[in-house]
């Protein structure tokens, strides 16, 4: 789904072990998502996923676009995206992916899929 590894950025331990990733994709419509953002268990709750967030913010500017559990909505709005409800006010890339979610109901009960925009 649109990985490439030159959109990539990691975060790496003192000894230069991987431990985060995140990236921001460019979509058809013109949107940019910010996406893939990764921990591995040892390191999370400990600032990793917040770096990585802000320094693709830092380095993209607005506007982006991500898709999370709801469950994670919370997160994202410390940096200042917001979540977006009205279907029609979202990018094409984005109304086919909420479309899809609901059709195949990937998330579990009681989540749903969240679209949040930053505009800086």
């Amino acid at each position: 789904m649109s990985l490439d590894w030159q959109h990539f950025v990691v975060a790496v331990d003192d000894g230069g072990e991987l431990v985060g990733c995140g990236q921001v994709k460019h979509h058809g419509d013109g949107s940019r998502e910010l996406a893939s953002i990764a921990v591995e268990e040892p390191w999370r709750r400990r600032g990793v996923a917040s770096s990585l967030v802000a320094d693709l913010q830092q380095r993209h500017g607005s506007p982006l676009w991500l898709t999370c559990q709801s469950a994670l909505v919370g997160f994202y709005q410390r940096f200042g995206f917001r979540e977006v409800h009205d279907p029609r006010l979202l990018p094409r890339y984005f109304r086919k992916i909420l479309r899809l979610a609901r059709m195949f109901r990937w998330l579990g009960p009681g989540e749903r899929l969240a679209v949040m925009l930053w505009e800086g």
